[in-house]
């Protein structure tokens, strides 16, 4: 017969693991190697996908002010693409330097670039479907759903 594990020792016992694969994590992107260097990959695309939504995102607002006659529908779908521009600039900057890696190097040189990217994609489809849903209630479900 096997003794039952108390569920507050269990949860010990998860926390302990994820705590120690963090610091392994941690330890590892603070070694000089490939790791650290897709860790600085990552945070120089973040920047610059900062850097190109402020200045892309002022050209997108001066080039729709500038229009007339734009249907509600296609305004709205402006301003959604506006305040995602930084995401889906980090996003598209992300799959390609995560396909040229792949392409000049090692594929294990470049999989948290790959995953970021993956990550960033989804980020951008769950907010652009999530906006088809018009009940705000049923929007936040279909968020979390997705």
């Amino acid at each position: 017969m096997q003794d039952p594990i108390d569920p507050f020792a269990e949860f010990l016992l998860n926390l302990s693991a994820l705590w120690t694969n963090a610091l392994t994590f941690i330890t590892g992107v603070l070694q000089p190697g490939w790791r650290q260097n897709q860790v600085i990959i990552i945070v120089g695309l973040a920047v610059l996908a900062w850097v190109l939504h402020r200045k892309t995102g002022a050209m997108l607002q001066s080039w729709v002010r500038s229009r007339d006659g734009w249907e509600k529908w296609q305004l709205r779908a402006i301003v959604q693409i506006k305040r995602r521009l930084g995401l889906i600039w980090f996003a598209l900057l992300a799959w390609g330097v995560y396909v040229v890696m792949q392409n000049i190097t090692w594929p294990s040189r470049s999989y948290l670039i790959g995953l970021t990217a993956t990550l960033a994609i989804v980020w951008v489809g769950v907010a652009f479907a999530a906006r088809l849903v018009r009940n705000r209630f049923l929007r936040r479900i279909v968020t979390w759903a997705l």
